[in-house]
């Protein structure tokens, strides 16, 4: 979402997402603009929460969860 440049420069014909927003922000915020970014932002949370507990599960489960947030905390254990 962040290389408009290097996309500007290399798409050819063709529109990609990042330059299709861009392209309608110039014009001004539309619900279509809005409900992109709703998705957007809800696909990247759920790629989130779904790589945190499948590194939670990879690392022993609980024991890892009390340790990520024992870190957060300032906590040894």
């Amino acid at each position: 979402m962040d290389e408009i440049a290097v996309s500007f420069f290399l798409i050819g014909r063709d529109n990609t997402l990042p330059l299709e927003i861009w392209g309608r922000l110039r014009r001004g915020i539309t619900p279509e603009i809005n409900a992109v970014s709703t998705i957007i932002f809800v696909f990247s949370l759920v790629a989130i929460v779904f790589w945190y507990h499948l590194r939670v599960r990879g690392e022993g489960g609980a024991d890892a969860g009390a340790e990520i947030v024992a870190a957060a905390e300032g906590k040894a254990i």
